[in-house]
């Protein structure tokens, strides 16, 4: 879409286009890091080894 614009001359309808979707995506990655916060804090509330689990899994060997 965005190439087609740009072939037909619509620089400003391309530009409108990436803004949008710009603000899509960090709309959705702010409520998808919003949910798992306040899951995590639920979670952690309710399992109270999963605090000690992310306390020390920095630590933890990756390999």
């Amino acid at each position: 879409m965005l190439l087609l614009c740009l072939q037909l001359k619509e620089i400003t309808l391309g530009a409108a286009l990436v803004f949008c979707f710009s603000i899509g995506l960090a709309i959705t990655l702010v409520k998808v890091g919003a949910a798992a916060t306040i899951s995590m804090r639920h979670a952690s509330s309710r399992f109270t080894w999963l605090s000690t689990l992310a306390r020390r899994a920095p630590y933890s060997p990756a390999d």
